[in-house]
């Protein structure tokens, strides 16, 4: 099964698309990747699958990673909120089904931040839910062996450089980032981590400052527009369930956690992928089920 390619206009740019459609899917999942992976990695993990069991889901390429033809001389963090905030809203006016958001990696926080200001979001699902501004978070994650102090630091330099023209300077992620624990099987890692379209790619220095920055539309307290999933790895050496569990555990909405067996952070274990496919039709299922007693209700 291969997914029809297209592109959404943004600005000066064109944004990759990835879309298994079918219009007897009774909700729609749009796909978000993080900064080591791309809209064709989640199509080949999730798209295709969720597919096959009779779901449209559409992948996303934000600028900076996969096939989108980036024209802009400076891309944040902000940029791609705008972009899945503004592809929301022309799907919804093309089509009422509802929409859910998967993310992977740092995809996950982005779903629950483009959720905070689109309540037409009628669910999350992430892989993980990365909260930034927390420094214990960064500890957990960072790639250095004094976190604490290396952190702090560089954040602070950062952002003093990101207040300056050096704020379009582009950095190799991976020097900076955990980059070496994207996903498990040592041949894949190889090959992820060369590709500059997702596990090899540089950002600008401005990207970086305002991920980390970024502060959420609505706290996790008050958040209660919809569910949320988080199918977590348990073999995640990059973000494990810890580098999640305090935004997590603070959500007000309704919740669930799947462990998924053997899994790494970029999931490519059979076991896993199934545990997460599971999850995921479930999840998404019950969304429709909520969807359709709501229009009874209301006719």
């Amino acid at each position: 099964m291969k997914p029809a390619e297209s592109e959404f206009p943004w600005r000066k740019s064109s944004i990759h698309l990835e879309r298994f459609a079918n219009p007897e899917s009774p909700v729609r999942l749009l796909l978000h990747h993080g900064v080591g992976t791309n809209g064709r990695l989640l199509s080949m993990i999730a798209g295709a699958a969720l597919a096959r069991r009779g779901f449209e889901v559409t992948a996303i390429d934000m600028p900076l990673y996969g096939m989108t033809e980036n024209n802009e001389r400076l891309v944040t963090y902000e940029d791609w909120i705008d972009i899945s905030l503004k592809f929301i809203d022309a799907e919804y006016q093309r089509d009422p089904r509802p929409i859910v958001l998967y993310g992977l990696s740092a995809g996950g926080m982005l779903t629950y931040h483009v959720a905070a200001l689109e309540p037409r979001v009628r669910g999350i699902i992430g892989m993980c839910f990365l909260d930034l501004r927390d420094s214990e978070v960064d500890q957990i994650i960072s790639k250095f062996p004094l976190p604490a102090i290396s952190e702090a630091v560089g954040g602070f330099v950062l952002g003093l450089l990101s207040k300056t023209p050096l704020k379009r300077m582009y950095l190799p992620l991976r020097y900076l980032v955990k980059m070496s624990a994207l996903t498990n099987p040592p041949e894949a890692q190889a090959i992820l981590i060369k590709d500059k379209t997702w596990g090899g790619s540089s950002v600008p220095l401005a990207f970086l400052t305002s991920t980390m920055g970024y502060k959420a539309a609505v706290p996790p307290e008050k958040f209660t527009s919809c569910p949320v999933l988080l199918t977590q790895p348990d073999e995640d050496h990059w973000t494990p369930l810890m580098a999640s569990a305090k935004f997590f555990d603070k959500l007000a909405c309704e919740k669930h956690l799947v462990m998924l067996k053997g899994a790494g952070h970029y999931p490519l274990e059979e076991e896993g992928l199934r545990q997460m496919h599971d999850a995921i039709d479930k999840f998404l299922k019950a969304v429709a089920e909520t969807e359709s007693q709501e229009d009874r209700q209301a006719v």
